[in-house]
């Protein structure tokens, strides 16, 4: 038993049944629909709705007291479709305007020969073909593609709209959208598009275990679709809660201070310079975070529905809605864009002042790694310039390639590289023993107290052989060696492809302490202070052992070089 309905036009009330109502309705929204971007289009549907009340009031001033289907179709006939009115209202318009929507077939995922998504239904509707070898086409594809023919698939479910309302299905079909035609599709459209697609004239006569086979599959691919797009809404929900949780960090670390629990271990001069950021940049950086948690919000919040709609759980969100999540999102991106960029500038600058500061050794910069190293090990820096950046490098070592060690290049031939730490020692006789490379004249190892200076210059062998290969070199030819010797001596050989790396032993021998001080020694080529002139181009040390020989300091001070 159809239902009915009661409906207001205007302040008059007309009964009418659910099939009157529904065609009633589309009619009214497709009149809607098709002059809301003209000019003047409220005013022409608004009379259009007047006319209408005016035949349904000629009606129930005839006796009818419940309108059915048949008199709103002769009301629709009487009024005429959206183009018939277009083209009495234009007369002299194109007579292909008022046949825009003819039997012209538009692609629309079908609804009613649905398994997955309506794509494959909607190409069988659009081709005239028949949907299980459609599908079975798919299948194959998917298997053969190693995934690409599932995100085709996901795609083409993306783009192509499905047919919703009647106008979608005659266009689908490609019959001509006409009231006629739209009252018959709401009557009995229900189940058509799959109707056609496994039409006589396009269907496949077997069928049997395949449709039950394609069932299967069926299953199987929508756990594969919903899966992934599970997965990647989890994904999205879970890079939420990382920037949720880092502006918690962040929160929490502003209030308790950056040298916190979650800090301590940091970069100390970007604690310091987080913690005394200027108040535009902190205020950007809370816009930009903030931004970034609304955009986040919005784009899963849009995803999360998109699914919905997909799996058919969803409302069409209103215009109004959409314009609204797109304004709040498009703004989030562009403060997001904007405090980023500013906020990272003013970081950036600051955090270059505070490396300046607190990496630095009597005045000079050295960068962080190479930091921790020199001050670990006692190293201060008494000259460094026209160098290259770097104060130490590693790998071409004598022995093995992962060893650290003090290096220095030139920039522009006039460098001045000059590193030493310091050590407490008491009166008697000291060797320095050290070992180094260069490519030129000019550097020494050396060791001094207070005026009196000690030096031995490294023997220069650029980057092969060296005392230390040539060393290796002999007690390997002379033989004898024990196993242990063996391996250490052919290792120390073979370097470089059998050339060796130039490293040679450095000794500064005779260094008499008459009484308890303080002893500096380290590597130099500053002119001034070897007095030679330095004439290479780059020179490595490393291995500075400081050896107590004898407490006897009677031993001439004439080995020492002022």
């Amino acid at each position: 038993m159809k239902k009915n309905f009661t409906i207001n036009l205007f302040g008059a009330l007309y009964n009418m049944d659910e099939d009157a109502y529904d065609l009633l309705n589309h009619y009214q929204e497709n009149m809607k629909r098709y002059f809301s971007k003209r000019e003047g289009g409220d005013e022409i549907a608004d009379d259009i709705e007047h006319r209408i009340a005016e035949l349904m009031a000629d009606l129930k001033a005839q006796g009818v007291e419940a309108i059915t289907i048949e008199h709103v179709e002769d009301i629709i006939r009487r009024i005429g479709s959206p183009e018939e009115l277009e083209l009495n209202d234009d007369e002299t318009e194109n007579d292909a305007c008022v046949h825009r929507k003819t039997a012209r077939k538009k692609l629309y995922r079908n609804p009613d020969d649905c398994k997955v998504g309506g794509v494959v239904g909607g190409l069988a509707c659009f081709w005239g073909a028949d949907s299980m070898a459609l599908r079975i086409l798919m299948a194959f594809l998917i298997i053969l593609s190693s995934g690409w023919g599932l995100i085709a698939y996901l795609l083409a479910w993306i783009i192509i709209p499905v047919a919703r309302t009647p106008e979608d299905m005659l266009r689908m079909r490609g019959e001509t959208v006409n009231m006629e035609n739209m009252g018959e599709e709401i009557l009995n459209g229900n189940g058509r598009g799959e109707a056609y697609a496994s039409a006589p004239q396009s269907q496949s006569t077997a069928r049997g275990c395949l449709s039950s086979v394609m069932d299967v599959f069926v299953v199987l691919f929508k756990l594969l679709i919903f899966g992934t797009l599970g997965g990647l809404a989890l994904v999205l929900v879970f890079v939420l809660f990382c920037v949720l949780f880092c502006i918690g960090v962040m929160l929490y670390a502003t209030i308790a201070g950056f040298g916190s629990f979650f800090f301590h271990n940091a970069d100390v001069a970007m604690l310091h310079t987080l913690e005394n950021l200027p108040l535009m940049a902190t205020i950007g950086f809370w816009i930009a975070a903030i931004s970034l948690l609304v955009m986040l919000s919005v784009s899963i919040y849009m995803f999360v529905h998109w699914l919905g709609r997909l799996w058919g759980n969803g409302r069409v969100l209103a215009p109004r809605t959409r314009f609204v999540l797109f304004v709040v999102w498009l703004v989030s991106l562009v403060l997001f864009g904007v405090f980023t960029t500013t906020t990272s500038i003013a970081v950036s600058k600051n955090y270059q002042m505070k490396k300046q500061e607190y990496y630095s050794i009597n005045g000079f910069y050295v960068p962080k790694e190479e930091f921790n190293y020199l001050k670990q090990n006692g190293w201060s820096v008494v000259a460094h310039k026209n160098c290259s950046d770097d104060y130490l490098y590693w790998g071409s070592y004598y022995n093995n390639d992962r060893q650290r060690y003090l290096h220095s290049r030139n920039v522009n031939g006039l460098m001045e590289y000059q590193l030493e730490k310091k050590e407490s020692v008491t009166p008697g006789i000291y060797r320095l023993e050290a070992v180094g490379r260069t490519d030129g004249a000019g550097a020494y190892i050396y060791a001094q107290l207070g005026d009196v200076v000690y030096k031995q210059e490294i023997p220069v062998y650029g980057d092969e052989q060296g005392g230390i290969w040539m060393d290796a070199q002999q007690r390997i030819a002379a033989g004898g060696l024990s196993v242990s010797d063996s391996i250490r001596y052919y290792d120390i050989y073979e370097r470089n492809y059998g050339r060796g790396n130039g490293w040679s032993r450095v000794v500064v021998d005779s260094i008499v302490v008459d009484k308890p001080g303080e002893l500096r020694y380290g590597v130099s080529n500053v002119p001034t202070f070897t007095d030679k002139p330095w004439c290479g181009t780059w020179f490595s040390a490393h291995e500075f052992t400081l050896t107590r020989l004898k407490d006897d300091v009677s031993h001439p001070k004439k080995s020492a070089q002022q």
